[in-house]
């Protein structure tokens, strides 16, 4: 990379080639395209950012990562894609994908009544309601919940009154063996 007169760094360097003259040149930060634009050695840089901007380089902030025209036109992957990748389609009659407001507003009902550490809704909520709020089907919003947020799980509540029903079911098992055998010593 040069700088400029005032120690600014530039995005590209500066080349001289005997048959062509004084040229600039910028490689891609994300592949290996290497552009050239022909001009006087002491081009300002805005001029020179111009005419690779003419070519359809794109300069991010700072100018520190030019980009490609072909790195442009291809679509980079985002965590909002990914996770709607691993969305598992239902059966053939699949509904159709959720539109970038839809799944904007599932994201933030999810983000806002979906505790994550503990596997359940808050504040009555559901698959079925969100679903009703977002329109679109609610085995959409159940495969995107459980591909970005994790599967329903039971609250702890449930699983300890679940537990004392089992202990209580044994006890009551246990009980009625023994009324059985009384039955019998005195029938």
């Amino acid at each position: 990379m040069s700088t400029d007169r005032r120690g600014k760094h530039l995005p590209y360097d500066r080349v001289y080639d005997p048959l062509r003259g004084h040229q600039f040149q910028l490689a891609c930060a994300g592949c290996d395209s290497v552009a050239t634009v022909s001009g006087r050695t002491h081009l300002p840089a805005e001029i020179v950012i111009k005419k690779f901007k003419e070519q359809g380089w794109y300069f991010g902030k700072g100018c520190r990562k030019p980009t490609c025209p072909k790195c442009l036109a291809t679509p980079k992957s985002t965590k909002r894609n990914d996770t709607m990748s691993k969305i598992k389609p239902i059966d053939d009659k699949t509904p159709p994908a959720p539109t970038p407001g839809q799944q904007r507003a599932l994201t933030n009902l999810l983000e806002s009544h979906f505790e994550e550490a503990e596997g359940h809704y808050l504040n009555g909520y559901s698959d079925d309601r969100i679903a009703e709020e977002v329109k679109i089907a609610p085995a959409v919003v159940a495969n995107f919940r459980e591909a970005a947020f994790g599967p329903l799980k039971a609250p702890a509540e449930l699983l300890a009154l679940k537990s004392e029903v089992d202990s209580l079911g044994v006890m009551v098992t246990d009980v009625a063996r023994k009324l059985d055998k009384a039955l019998k010593r005195y029938a």
